[in-house]
């Protein structure tokens, strides 16, 4: 796999776990549960995005400094 596809496999699973943790927040607001499980998979949801974006950098950054 090269690095352009991974590049691009990593910004979309990054946005869509952000995406769905932000569907899941508004999911528990608009809710009229007391129960937060949704909550919480949500912002695990959220910290996924994160994680995918901070591999992402990393490896850009790893990419950038071999070229140069």
């Amino acid at each position: 796999m090269n690095n352009q596809m991974r590049n691009t496999l990593l910004m979309i699973a990054s946005a869509g776990s952000a995406v769905g943790g932000l569907i899941l927040i508004l999911t528990q607001i608009l809710s009229e549960t007391k129960d937060n499980s949704i909550l919480y998979i949500a912002v695990m949801a959220i910290l996924l995005s994160y994680l995918f974006n901070l591999i992402r950098s990393q490896a850009n950054r790893k990419d950038d400094t071999e070229n140069s």
